[in-house]
């Protein structure tokens, strides 16, 4: 049968993610042949999967969650209606791939090649793109929400019904590409782009004439999402009674932390612009504040499962 291996070490993960991580064993696959596999309605989250060839893979309804995806080659896979909850998908090739139904939350994408591959009903929340490569895609029905792009190259690629909402593009370049019935929400947007002749869109020039009128609402948006943040995480409690309620709380907390690094990346790239340092410096200070209670939480993680309590 072929990836016998696989299936068997999937029922053992099944096991592992069902006991609490008690028993059975984390999937975990480093330079293995797993093309041509077919998985569906099924939880993969926490898995690992590096170096692998799952060329003419097919996913439908799976729970990708927490996975690690690295240095693999997904040419001509399908994606269908599955989940992406804190991942980390990077170096990975994909070639005549179909992303459908799909929905992505707190996911970072870096130093990804995408090649004439399509993207329909797709959502993207708080998510973070970084020096992929995309080359000769459609996009259709795509939201990108509180989400982040920074040193991308985009080039022949077409758009329809794409809306960009709380999102900030950043040092990237778009080249040859089409935006139809597109929009701009409370974004900020600085990017080169080169040989777009016309966008059936409004504006004209989706990006190019957009800078000043979005870039000082997102700024608004963004200090607002700190600001609620910061009132989450300092009022938050991490008190337990039994370890799946501490298995939950501790999965809460990697969320938190997912978010709060989204967010200090995003001032990072803002900080040294003076159109916004006086703006930004009050918040870069709180910043540090709050990573130092995150930080400490960290730290106080492992005495939660023998039954201690923070009340902070």
């Amino acid at each position: 049968m072929k990836n016998f291996k696989f299936y068997q070490e999937i029922e053992k993960h099944r096991e592992w993610l069902k006991s609490g991580k008690q028993e059975g064993k984390q999937l975990i696959f480093d330079n293995e042949d797993l093309s041509f596999l077919s998985l569906e309605n099924i939880d993969l989250s926490e898995a690992i999967i590096k170096n692998s060839n799952l060329q003419r893979a097919t996913f439908k309804n799976v729970i990708l969650d927490m996975v690690y995806l690295d240095n693999n080659n997904f040419d001509y896979t399908n994606f269908i209606e599955c989940s992406f909850t804190g991942s980390v998908i990077k170096n990975n090739r994909f070639e005549g791939v179909s992303f459908d139904n799909i929905t992505y939350n707190q996911v970072l994408f870096n130093t990804n090649r995408f090649i004439v591959s399509t993207f329909r009903n797709v959502k993207f929340n708080s998510s973070s793109f970084v020096s992929n490569v995309y080359l000769k895609l459609f996009y259709y029905n795509i939201i990108y929400n509180s989400s982040s792009f920074s040193k991308e190259k985009i080039n022949n690629t077409e758009y329809k019904s794409v809306q960009y909402l709380n999102t900030f593009i950043n040092a990237s370049i778009i080249e040859n590409s089409l935006f139809y019935d597109s929009t701009l929400k409370n974004s900020y947007i600085t990017l080169k782009e080169y040989n777009n002749s016309y966008f059936n869109t409004v504006p004209k020039y989706f990006f190019r004439n957009c800078i000043n009128e979005y870039n000082q609402s997102y700024i608004d948006n963004l200090i607002d999402n700190f600001n609620l943040f910061e009132k989450k995480i300092i009022n938050k409690k991490y008190t337990f009674k039994n370890e799946q309620e501490f298995l939950d709380k501790y999965g809460n907390f990697l969320s938190d932390y997912i978010f709060f690094d989204q967010l200090k990346y995003q001032f990072s790239l803002l900080k040294n612009t003076n159109e916004y340092k006086e703006v930004l410096l009050p918040v870069e200070k709180r910043i540090l504040y709050l990573n130092q209670i995150l930080e400490s939480r960290i730290e106080m993680i492992p005495g939660l499962n023998n039954g201690d309590e923070d009340n902070g």
